[in-house]
Formats: structure tokens, C-alpha cells, sequence
């Protein structure tokens, strides 16, 4: 992705652990500190709740051909590696 950084979690936050906290927390907390740097090198990932939403952006990546999508569970802590099925992501 070159000179960019796309990012989708925030594990840790001025030396805190934020691993425990839930996704909603962690992406708060992102966006809000997204908000304080340069837009033009970080950029967070889309972001959709919502059955329809989901779809929707689901199309639309896939229309453009892009790379992926991946589905948290709001409510879920931080955990690391890719479930095999199943799991909060």
C-alpha cells in the first residue's frame, strides 16, 4: 500500500493495552486518534454496522475488486491469529 497505512484495530495507546477492551472501544478510540494525524498517511479502514451496511460494502469491494473483508464482533476483546471457523472475527 506504498506510503499509506490502513489501519482497522488499536491494540495499545500511549503504553496502555487496550487488547481487553471491546472492538467498539478500541475503534473509538482510533477514530479519535485518527483525528489528530496526518489523513493524507493513515487512513482507517471502512467501517459499517449493520446487516445491510455490511452487504452493501461487501458489493461495493468486491465491485472494485479490492482485497477483503473482515467481520468483528463489537462486543469482543482483542484476540490474536485468524480463528479456522467461527469466533468474534
Amino acid at each position: 500500500m506504498g506510503n499509506h497505512y490502513y489501519a482497522f484495530d488499536l491494540l495499545e495507546l500511549n503504553g496502555e493495552n487496550l487488547r481487553h477492551h471491546t472492538y467498539r472501544q478500541r475503534l473509538l478510540a482510533l477514530t479519535e486518534l485518527l483525528l489528530d494525524v496526518n489523513r493524507h498517511v493513515f487512513h482507517r479502514v471502512d467501517t459499517t454496522l449493520g446487516t445491510e451496511g455490511k452487504r452493501e460494502l461487501l458489493e461495493v469491494l468486491q465491485t472494485e475488486n479490492r482485497e477483503g473483508i473482515v467481520l468483528k464482533d463489537m462486543s469482543a476483546p482483542f484476540t490474536p491469529d485468524r480463528p479456522s471457523s467461527g469466533g468474534t472475527q
